[in-house]
């Protein structure tokens, strides 16, 4: 029998819901924030240019972001795609799953797609996590790929998109959107996704400041966020190119060649 969330916990969430209808999207970087999928596959397309000096073929590119994006639309209920739940450990393992598909996919289009559903998977984690709460200095890659190295980071977590683990703390979820930039640093046990997440800068933490030392001045943890995605999905690309995948080795044009114009045309795609 499915237990129902009690009516008086629902109230403020639907209030949330209506000012703030970005808060509540599976859809992490989506239309609404400086930041989207897209325009991180751009950047990511555009550094790892810089640091092998190949290309990813224009079409190719545009598979990788289909992927990206129909993980939205194909698997908006498994958690292990999205990094909620505060299973974090899933999320790599499917990681993990999706890297190894996409090096022995027998179809070419199957190993973009599967390259893009791990490119989305990547930048959940940054816009879910409280990861780039606790990396405010600088950029750190979180070994997402390596998940057990995670365990050993427990204030580390993502939010509760699926509300029933919460069912009977109601009040302390709440709270949850109170709670300083200081104390979302440490692990909150009944952490909710709308509390959490930083979708956009129209969220409740995405359009805070980042606090930080330095002379640079404050960017929104959403930006925060995004360059983080940026940073690591760049990253899984230039290792699959360093660890001779395949499939993405049939994809590239040296920059000399192409004089960047798949880049340029890629660049041209809406968001």
């Amino acid at each position: 029998m499915k237990r129902r969330l009690p009516g008086v916990f629902l109230i403020p969430f639907l209030f949330f819901g209506m000012d703030f209808g970005a808060a509540f999207s599976l859809e992490a970087f989506g239309p609404s924030g400086s930041f989207n999928h897209i325009r991180i596959l751009k950047e990511s397309f555009r550094e790892f240019t810089e640091e092998t000096g190949y290309e990813i073929r224009a079409d190719c590119q545009e598979m990788i972001v289909q992927g990206n994006l129909k993980s939205d639309d194909e698997f908006m209920n498994a958690e292990s795609f999205h990094c909620d739940n505060n299973n974090i450990f899933g999320c790599g393992l499917e990681l993990r799953d999706l890297k190894t598909k996409s090096e022995k996919a027998f179809f070419f289009s199957d190993s973009m797609k599967s390259i893009g559903h791990a490119t989305h998977i990547i930048q959940d984690f940054y816009a879910h996590s409280n990861w780039v709460e606790n990396h405010p200095e600088k950029i750190e890659i979180a070994p997402i790929e390596e998940p057990w190295h995670l365990l050993s980071m427990p204030h580390i977590q993502t939010g509760y998109y699926d509300l029933s683990p919460i069912i009977h703390h109601e009040e302390e979820a709440v709270e949850c959107l109170n709670l300083s930039y200081e104390e979302m640093k440490n692990f909150q046990p009944f952490a909710t996704h709308i509390c959490l997440n930083k979708d956009s800068e129209k969220t409740f933490r995405g359009g805070n400041p980042l606090t930080f030392s330095g002379n640079n001045a404050p960017i929104l943890l959403h930006q925060w966020a995004g360059l983080h995605a940026v940073a690591h999905t760049s990253k899984f690309l230039v290792d699959a190119f360093r660890n001779d995948h395949k499939n993405l080795k049939l994809c590239l044009v040296p920059k000399k060649l192409s004089f960047s114009c798949n880049n340029a045309l890629f660049h041209l795609r809406t968001e």
